[in-house]
């Protein structure tokens, strides 16, 4: 949970989240969303190429949800690269 929390805290920090979604609540949906994702990988319900997309997807949707403008579209455009 550290480690999304300065995650967070970074990106606001520099600009690239808006900050008008509680830090606090944007940092449980990425550990929530690992710990959820990683679970499944451990299990064997999913391969390890799968884990890496659905990480990163939910990471980059819970992130986007407070993006500036350009950061959402660059989040954006590494959803749009998982559909290739």
């Amino acid at each position: 949970m550290n480690t999304a929390n300065a995650i967070v805290e970074q990106a606001i920090y520099t600009g690239e989240l808006r900050g008008n979604i509680d830090k606090t609540l944007l940092a449980k949906m990425l550990f929530e969303n690992q710990r959820y994702v990683r679970r499944n990988w451990m299990r064997g319900f999913i391969s390890l190429d799968v884990y890496k997309k659905q990480l990163l997807s939910a990471a980059y949707v819970t992130l986007a949800a407070d993006a500036s403008t350009a950061t959402h579209q660059v989040l954006l455009d590494k959803l749009q690269g998982f559909k290739a």
